[in-house]
């Protein structure tokens, strides 16, 4: 249970730093859904904000009530937003991870979806309050550094055919 806590809180550290840094491309995708500046702007700041707060909330046992709502909306919010842009053949970067990733919003990002919606249910169905304070130091570290692993492991797969041809770059 305090993996998948950890887990999720890595996925949305991750993706939260990502986004900060190239936080323009990231507000670019509310303005290619046809918002103003101003709400792109606001839009941006909020999910933001909501990353942030599900990182940090769901690891303490008090506040697990208000992360399921928050990634409850979030999960949500991504699903209508790549069924939106699938359903109107919109080409908006998917920008979930900033620029690590290079993806288009729609089929390829359900996977993420359902992975993310699996850890909810996950997390609401085991009712058992576990908070970060539960464990000892060498278990919360060995289960941080196999989150981060795992999200380097993502990262590594979805960008194969980019780092072959670095590589091959490189090499010449």
């Amino acid at each position: 249970m305090l993996f998948t806590k950890i887990l999720i809180s890595t996925i949305f550290l991750f993706s939260f730093i990502s986004k900060l840094f190239t936080f323009k491309q990231f507000q670019n995708v509310f303005f290619s859904f046809g918002f103003n500046n101003n709400f792109s702007f606001i839009a941006a700041i909020f999910i933001l904000a909501l990353e942030i707060l599900v990182s940090s909330l769901i690891i303490f046992k008090r506040t697990s009530i208000f992360e399921e709502v928050i990634l409850f909306f979030l999960i949500l919010s991504f699903f209508i937003s790549a069924l939106y842009s699938q359903i109107k053949r919109l080409q908006i970067s998917c920008n979930c991870f900033g620029e690590l990733s290079d993806e288009k919003l729609g089929k390829s990002t359900y996977p993420r979806i359902i992975f993310l919606f699996i850890l909810l249910s996950f997390i609401f169905l085991c009712k058992i309050e576990i908070g970060i304070t539960t464990y000892s130091f060498e278990k919360k570290f060995m289960l941080w550094f196999s989150s981060i692993n795992i999200m380097v492991f993502y990262y590594l797969s979805k960008n194969y055919k980019k780092l072959i041809t670095i590589r091959r770059i490189l090499k010449t």
